[in-house]
């Protein structure tokens, strides 16, 4: 191509991309209140990433002079949970698939993880085997006040679900009218003497029993796998009816799939893992959420039940896109987002040259229609 025809391409772009016409990019600035009965706020693999990081700039634009903003961390973490409980009050689960910890924690590293979780408030906590290896130097007879939850390790003397430290092998919880039931299996195979791994399909049977029992209306299982199925990040809503089009690509017997085709038919709901990789889609007819971690993303889910049989509605359920968790914006896109490795979006060269025709003018984040505090004060004080 020429470069006379090139600058005319670019010439027409331009026109037709104006600030007025760019989309947001995982970012919700304003609250449209589209009714649910549950809005899930996921995250996943922390490992112990309580300072903000610079927003990654994908490899195939070209940025020259355009600043990174800082995402994660946890003033925005603890703030992004904060307002989505505000605005959906009583319709709103707030979830952790687990790996807080980074490899090696220290005992202060830990309790500042801790801290910032009890104050997030979440309604489950996956405890995962690195979590487990992280906390064993430290834990004593500590009750952690997180509902951690381990569903399929067994206390050999007691011949039952591990209780120790505040730890539980499920939880149901009651969200309006309706009752959700969380599981959390670990594919962890060496433990300490008088422990030992139950299988998770055994496991999972036997709670689902119970669930069936206290009337559960759905299902949500937190799995650790190490599991490589992805999926591209998502700009629009999935709905959970058109699972055919998002399965996830897994390599052949990866440990998620192999699993998957093992799991009884209709015993969950949801399945949310926490490898750091991006994978938001399905596998079979189940939705599979995972982000990429370090606190610099947020799943979502948008639920709804049919009022009769109280099952899920898949017309009406959604996986939503993550949510970056931007302490500040550029003004001109109301978000943060600068593409990703190598993963960028059609029309992103349009977005950075709006980006540096507004001088690179920044502003606080919002989410819907709340600023994120950019205080020096840390949540973990």
């Amino acid at each position: 191509m020429n470069i006379g025809v090139l600058s005319v391409l670019l010439l027409i772009t331009s026109c037709f991309f104006t600030p007025s016409s760019i989309k947001q990019i995982f970012s919700e600035p304003e609250f449209k209140n589209q009714k649910a009965n549950l809005n899930l706020l996921i995250s996943n693999g922390l490992s112990g990433k309580l300072a903000p990081q610079e927003s990654i700039k994908s490899s195939k634009i070209n940025f020259k002079d355009i600043p990174s903003l800082l995402i994660g961390g946890e003033k925005a973490l603890y703030s992004y949970f904060k307002i989505a409980k505000e605005r959906y009050k009583d319709s709103v689960l707030l979830l952790d698939s687990g790996d807080l910890f980074k490899t090696g924690s220290s005992e202060i590293e830990i309790q500042k993880v801790i801290s910032l979780y009890k104050k997030i408030g979440f309604d489950a906590v996956a405890l995962s085997r690195r979590d487990i290896k992280e906390l064993s130097p430290f834990v004593g007879e500590k009750n952690f006040e997180i509902p951690f939850l381990l569903s399929n390790v067994v206390d050999i003397k007691k011949m039952r679900p591990l209780k120790k430290n505040g730890v539980i092998p499920y939880k149901i919880i009651n969200k309006g009218p309706f009752k959700i039931g969380i599981i959390n299996i670990t594919s962890m195979k060496r433990f300490r003497p008088g422990l030992y791994m139950e299988d998770p399909i055994l496991t999972i049977i036997k709670i689902k029993k119970v669930f069936r029992k206290k009337k559960v209306d759905i299902t949500i299982l937190m799995a650790d796998f190490d599991s490589k199925c992805i999926s591209t990040l998502i700009q629009i809503p999935k709905a959970f009816k058109d699972f055919k089009k998002h399965q996830l690509k897994c390599p052949p017997n990866d440990p998620l799939y192999t699993f998957i085709k093992r799991i009884p038919p209709t015993s969950v709901d949801l399945i949310l893992t926490n490898n750091k990789i991006q994978a938001q889609g399905f596998l079979k007819n189940i939705p599979i959420i995972q982000t990429s971690g370090e606190g610099k993303y947020l799943a979502r889910v948008r639920l709804n039940l049919e009022p009769q049989s109280k099952k899920l509605d898949l017309k009406r359920s959604f996986i939503l896109p993550p949510i970056l968790t931007c302490n500040s914006f550029f003004n001109s896109t109301k978000d943060c987002y600068l593409g990703e490795g190598e993963t960028y979006f059609s029309k992103e060269n349009a977005r950075i040259e709006i980006i540096r025709k507004s001088s690179y003018k920044k502003i606080p984040a919002t989410y819907l229609g709340k600023t994120i505090p950019v205080s020096d004060n840390l949540v973990t004080n």
